[in-house]
C-alpha cells in the first residue's frame, strides 16, 4: 500500500515536470516564429501634417497660430500649511514651519588645500608701484619719524614700607625710618 502512495507521488512529479517542460518549449517556439517588426519611415511632424493638409504659412505662423487667448484669473490656491492642516495637523503655522526644518547633517570632508599662490609684492615695491624713486634703504629710512618731544614726569608714588625680617624675624623697618621690633 505504501509502495503505491510512493509510485502514486513520483509519477505525479514526474508529469508535473514534464508538463512545465512541454509548456516552456512550447512559448520558445512560439516567440522565435512570430515575425519581429521593421522599424518605419519617420512620421511627419504636426506642422507637415497641417501644410499636407492645405495649412499655406511658415512654422512660426503655424506655432503663433496655435496660442489662443488669454484664459481668466484662477482662484488663489491653498498654502502648504491649509493642506497640511485638511490632512490633519493640528498645530500654529509657526510650528507647523519648525517642524519643516529637519535635523542638521553632517559636515561635509574638507576639500583638499588649494594650490600654493604666488609670492606678494613687498611694501618697497609696492611704494615703486605707486611712485617712490628712491632706493630701498633710503625708503626704509623714511618709515622713521622724527624724535617726539619729552613727556611730562608722572605724580609722584605714595611712600610703602618694607618689611625686612631677621632670622630671628624681630624687625620691621620703614624706608625712611627704621624701628627695632619684637
Amino acid at each position: 500500500m505504501e509502495i503505491e502512495k510512493k509510485t502514486r507521488n513520483v509519477k505525479g512529479t514526474v508529469g508535473r515536470i514534464i508538463a512545465i517542460i512541454l509548456v516552456a518549449a512550447m512559448a520558445a517556439w512560439l516567440v522565435s516564429s512570430c515575425n519581429k517588426p521593421e522599424n518605419g519611415a519617420n512620421g511627419l511632424s504636426a506642422y507637415e501634417v497641417a501644410v499636407k493638409n492645405g495649412y499655406k504659412g511658415t512654422v512660426e505662423q503655424w506655432l503663433a497660430s496655435l496660442v489662443g487667448e488669454a484664459g481668466e484669473k484662477g482662484q488663489v490656491g491653498k498654502s502648504a500649511y491649509d493642506l497640511a492642516v485638511e490632512n490633519g495637523y493640528t498645530g500654529t503655522v509657526q510650528q507647523w514651519l519648525v517642524s519643516l526644518i529637519g535635523d542638521a547633517g553632517k559636515n561635509g570632508s574638507s576639500g583638499e588645500d588649494g594650490a600654493a599662490g604666488a609670492n606678494g609684492e613687498s611694501a618697497y615695491e609696492l611704494a615703486v608701484k605707486n611712485g617712490y624713486t628712491g632706493t630701498e634703504v633710503q625708503w626704509l629710512e623714511s618709515l622713521v619719524g622724527p624724535i617726539g618731544a619729552n613727556g611730562a614726569d608722572g605724580a609722584n608714588g605714595k611712600n610703602g614700607n618694607c618689611i625686612f625680617r631677621m632670622d630671628d624675624g624681630s624687625c620691621f623697618c620703614n624706608i625712611n625710618e627704621c624701628i627695632y621690633c619684637m
